[in-house]
């Protein structure tokens, strides 16, 4: 009788530590776009989805990329095997940073919002525009949670 009282309180106490755990758990979208300049009426972009445990990314997703919304990267792109290849691994260096450590990431862009350099965040070398544009948007994502 003892040991089923133990295992019985001991699966209480999982099923409340999986509880908790899924009550800290949150995902929120995000995006950035801003107009193409070669193509009139289009813009490029990007939607993200951002999971998090409490304040820290457990994990960073882009949801859409070359789609009819948005251009986040041109067919003719030379160096479109560069984001490509570097894609996965940028996206996982936000895991582990929290809401504030992201939010202190900053992205200069141009007049028209196109990106064109990142401070205080490893972009992929030779994509700065797809990495400052999915910052932008996990930025744009944890900015909904203050709201």
């Amino acid at each position: 009788m003892k040991k089923i009282l133990v295992i019985a309180l001991a699966v209480v106490m999982l099923v409340s530590v999986f509880a908790l755990t899924a009550c800290n758990q949150q995902t929120v979208e995000g995006e950035y776009a801003y107009d193409n300049a070669w193509v009139p009426g289009a813009k490029y972009g990007v939607k993200v989805s951002v999971t998090l445990n409490k304040d820290v990314i457990t994990k960073v997703v882009v949801t859409s990329e070359d789609t009819e919304t948005y251009t986040n990267l041109s067919a003719s792109w030379e160096n479109k095997a560069t984001w490509e290849n570097g894609q996965a691994a940028f996206l996982a260096s936000f895991e582990g940073k929290t809401i504030q450590d992201v939010l202190n990431i900053r992205v200069a862009c141009a007049a028209n919002g196109q990106p064109n350099s990142v401070e205080g965040f490893t972009a992929v070398a030779g994509a700065t525009q797809s990495s400052g544009r999915v910052i932008l948007a996990v930025q744009n994502a944890l900015t909904k949670l203050a709201k």
